[in-house]
């Protein structure tokens, strides 16, 4: 069932946005499961609109659990430009979609248990980490999260950015370049011209318009990053503390806090994408901080 609810947007304004619901085909009372997608920049690619794009809603209803996929701000109904890796819209937007999720079932007679997962892969992974702190820290009043897998995702932001600015030449070039576009708009930086190489601080914000993938705007990008990026905004990426780019993927990193349901980090060790050290890194910084059951399965 593909729904439309309300969230906010970075700028705490009310908006709408859209997801999809999947519900099993069986009798009792089901466990309900929040699933989120990985790096999509095409707004139509996502699970209101086709639900290929909710797969793994579509598998985790075969087995029994009502599936909450939000296709998060930017996609679906939702015209803005999608704030990739922001964590507080990451989380908020996920856990709205669950409540309109948990209301379609209130008024449909679709039973629950107070039984709650939550699963993502690559940006998903990273939205469920989110969303998985943020439900720990202001909702268990009407949620408790029973257990959680982020998978592939990047948890730790700077870290995966230097991995990806240190290779130079990266696959997938339309993901830091996304990053940066986003933060921009969020923060209101307006500093596409230093950080971007020309054409590229003029062809981004339309490569992102929501009419091409990820793929496509690869296409359109060089693999060698210090073509793309200017080589004074990397240096001081690399070395400044301060530096503005750094300490927003420093803010928008969701490890600090303690998790009190078991998680479970899955990760790929040849993931060029997204380094597998975001998994190792994860683990030890939530239980130093107090969690009591995190595990990392290797792939």
């Amino acid at each position: 069932i593909s729904i439309i609810y309300k969230t906010i947007d970075p700028a705490d304004n009310i908006v709408d946005a859209s997801g999809v619901v999947i519900i099993p085909k069986v009798s009792g009372v089901s466990p309900l499961i929040s699933l989120h997608h990985g790096t999509q920049s095409k707004r139509s690619n996502v699970g209101s609109v086709d639900f290929r794009y909710a797969f793994d809603g579509i598998i985790a209803a075969s087995v029994g659990y009502v599936a909450s996929v939000p296709d998060y701000l930017g996609f679906g109904v939702s015209t803005m430009l999608h704030p990739y890796l922001h964590e507080e819209t990451s989380a908020s937007c996920s856990i709205d979609m669950l409540m309109a999720a948990r209301q379609y079932c209130e008024e449909n007679d679709i039973l629950l248990n107070d039984q709650l997962f939550l699963g993502g892969y690559s940006q998903g992974g990273y939205v469920t980490m989110a969303m998985h702190k943020e439900l720990d820290a202001n909702y268990t009043d009407e949620f408790n999260v029973t257990a959680s897998a982020p998978m592939a995702g990047p948890h730790d932001l700077f870290g995966t950015a230097l991995f990806i600015i240190e290779n130079d030449g990266y696959p997938r070039p339309s993901f830091l370049s996304f990053l940066a576009l986003a933060y921009n708009e969020v923060y209101g930086w307006n500093k596409l011209d230093e950080i971007f190489k020309n054409p590229y601080n003029k062809t981004i914000p339309i490569f992102f318009d929501g009419s091409l993938s990820t793929w496509e705007i690869d296409d359109s990008l060089p693999e060698k990053l210090s073509s793309l990026f200017k080589e004074d905004f990397i240096v001081d990426l690399h070395n400044n503390p301060l530096n503005y780019f750094r300490e927003a993927l420093i803010k928008n990193s969701p490890l600090n806090w303690a998790p009190r349901a078991p998680i479970t980090l899955i990760h790929g060790d040849a993931d060029t994408y997204v380094p597998y050290q975001n998994a190792i890194t994860a683990r030890s910084v939530l239980l130093l901080n107090g969690a009591s059951s995190v595990d990392v399965v290797t792939i």
